[in-house]
């Protein structure tokens, strides 16, 4: 959660407090001497130090919230995966033209993730040639290429997993395979188009043609009936769309901020408790500094649990699994 970093640092005087940032040095037992007697030949200063205790203590402290999330709750609840895809036999094939498109039609949602998993083809012919991409036809900005394609004969799979910006009240994205030297078989799959939720989230085949030059851009899907009636594309898209907490851990980081403050407290002291060094900062007082690294990650724990409870987790995401295509909301209770 790299939204998180920066929001814990350490004093250098009195007076210099920015909003929103909790100080490492006003818990008890960790001061600017012990970060900095704890620096060493390959951290050579205090903020090298520093940087290392903010490393552990993120990466901590998100292994913990997902653990003590997973405990109580479906914290990966999928709203829409794409349906499987199966070929066409006898097999329909035809050298298909310049492009052959698949479009992404994405609502906004404050705490939902879109991503691309991967993207797959069938083909007749090899051709050295070929190339895919991802295009936000909203604004022409092209957000993954793959520039070479080595196609095979047979189903090729070209990796994405690749999040995708969801920032207008609706989104589209073209997935684009350069096809004018393949011979394509088409897919069925018969739970293509509307998934009935979330304002219209869709996928389809499409006709595009862009002049980005004159920022324009202009989609001609085919409609829902003529998808259905034919529930044939040349790409088998894996999308996903799901609820992602961590979206609204970052929106809301100052509930989390006390138990974060704490971990990194904790990871202080479990550092010089391991250190080689010989100051009295590093190496005194080892049982009283041990006793309160174990609070202090109690307390990390009792903040976490406490910020967890706050979540409105029944109103986060709407799904896809309401009566008859109605919009309905996630219950994320396991």
């Amino acid at each position: 959660m790299d939204c998180l970093k920066g929001k814990i640092s350490y004093r250098y005087c009195a007076g210099d407090d920015l909003p929103g940032t909790l100080y490492i040095n006003d818990l008890p037992g960790i001061s600017t001497l012990l970060l900095n007697d704890l620096s060493t030949q390959e951290l050579e200063s205090f903020d090298a130090v520093f940087q290392k205790i903010e490393r552990l203590s993120l990466s901590s402290f998100k292994a913990k919230l997902d653990r003590a999330m997973s405990e109580n709750y479906n914290t990966t609840h999928s709203l829409y995966t794409s349906p499987q895809y199966d070929l066409i036999r006898p097999l329909q094939h035809s050298v298909i033209g310049s492009y052959v498109n698949q479009v992404i039609e994405i609502p906004t949602s404050k705490y939902t993730t879109a991503r691309i998993k991967n993207v797959k083809f069938f083909s007749l012919n090899e051709y050295a040639g070929a190339y895919l991409e991802i295009v936000d036809l909203l604004t022409g900005r092209n957000v993954f290429t793959v520039p070479t394609i080595a196609v095979q004969k047979g189903i090729n799979i070209v990796e994405v997993n690749r999040e995708l910006d969801t920032v207008f009240k609706s989104n589209y994205f073209a997935i684009r395979l350069n096809a004018e030297f393949l011979d394509l078989a088409a897919f069925y799959n018969d739970g293509l188009g509307d998934c009935g939720c979330n304002g219209n989230l869709r996928q389809y085949p499409a006709s595009i043609t862009q002049q980005f030059e004159k920022d324009e851009v202009t989609l001609m899907p085919l409609s829902l009936e003529d998808v259905r009636a034919t529930n044939s594309v040349y790409l088998a898209v894996d999308f996903e769309y799901f609820c992602d907490i961590s979206k609204y851990v970052c929106a809301n980081s100052g509930m989390f901020l006390r138990g974060l403050l704490y971990e990194y407290g904790a990871n202080v002291l479990n550092e010089a408790l391991n250190s080689d060094k010989v100051t009295w900062a590093v190496r005194g007082n080892p049982v009283q500094k041990r006793e309160t690294m174990e609070e202090f990650y109690n307390e990390a724990a009792n903040e976490m649990r406490s910020s967890i409870k706050k979540i409105p987790f029944n109103s986060l995401c709407a799904d896809c699994y309401g009566k008859n295509g109605n919009l309905s909301y996630a219950n994320m209770l396991a």
